[in-house]
């Protein structure tokens, strides 16, 4: 009875580290086929994309508290790398591990969403100091006679506000742009799954419906 259990429980070991294994080369093989479709993206292509990339985080980022902001600023070292190095223009497809400029193109797709993230830390920088200053300021407006400095003093309140809803207005309209790449990607993958369903054959595509039914319940 023993050496039946200790059979079985082989099996079930055996079994699961396969399954580990086919999902991590499976994983690999993805990753590998993306860094080759990186590295055979045309020199004047590359450029364009690492050098908006770096102009996006010069312009966008970061706050002081961004708790991001170590990894962007290694990816803005590593685009400017490849740019004195000229990584950009190498085009081959033989490799161990992947070259820089595999690494900045893939790391290109990470600056949108670390951008957004900033945002949000933009403004609750900006709620914070403004609540300060209101609060501030209504103190000093409960004994002040001076009715110019109370003018000034809702005139620096206005102009607050006006600051706060441009930080919210910009962060929304970079969350939109977000959403609105998200949704063409995702209609794009939606796109060619049913492309290559199409081309199933009948018995094939009953074990794929039973595939997908079991993931969604």
């Amino acid at each position: 009875m023993k050496s039946i259990i200790q059979a079985i429980l082989c099996v079930i070991v055996l079994c699961v580290t396969t399954s580990s294994i086919a999902a991590n080369v499976q994983e690999k093989a993805i990753t590998t086929a993306e860094n080759i479709k990186f590295m055979l993206t045309s020199k004047n292509k590359s450029i364009a994309l690492i050098q908006d990339g770096i102009d996006k985080i010069n312009e966008n980022c970061c706050e002081d508290n961004f708790h991001n902001k170590i990894k962007v600023m290694e990816i803005k070292n590593n685009l400017e790398k490849c740019l004195s190095d000229k990584c950009y223009d190498k085009r081959f497809v033989l490799f161990i591990s992947p070259p820089l400029k595999a690494i900045v193109l893939r790391q290109l797709g990470e600056i949108e969403n670390l951008i957004l993230e900033n945002e949000k830390v933009k403004f609750e920088n900006i709620s914070i100091v403004k609540k300060a200053k209101d609060e501030k300021n209504l103190q000093k407006s409960k004994n002040e006679k001076n009715i110019e400095i109370l003018k000034f003093s809702l005139k620096e309140m206005n102009d607050d506000n006006i600051k706060l809803k441009k930080t919210v207005d910009k962060m929304l309209s970079k969350y939109q742009k977000r959403i609105t790449v998200l949704e063409k990607n995702n209609n794009e993958l939606t796109d060619k799954f049913n492309k290559a369903y199409e081309m199933l054959s009948k018995n094939k595509r009953k074990k794929l419906d039973k595939i997908l039914s079991e993931k969604i319940e």
